[in-house]
């Protein structure tokens, strides 16, 4: 799921990740920024976590300074 939204330099940015069912929601400052039905079930696997990389060659330019994982809504 890709972001919609538009990211200024220097401003804080709440970003939000939420699973309900199969459709994954993120939200942008408290907003719905978009959504997506998945195919098939999430499930659990040994890869890395990552957050600003596409797995490719791009990585984001930025920084994160707070990070909280939540596994409930």
């Amino acid at each position: 799921v890709y972001s919609k939204g538009q990211f200024s330099v220097q401003h804080f940015t709440h970003v939000a990740y939420v699973l309900r069912g199969n459709t994954v929601h993120i939200y942008l400052n408290g907003a719905l920024d978009c959504s997506m039905n998945l195919t098939s079930p999430v499930t659990l696997n040994s890869e890395d976590f990552v957050i600003g990389y596409d797995g490719l060659h791009n990585h984001a330019n930025s920084a994160i300074r707070n990070l909280r994982w939540y596994n409930y809504g």
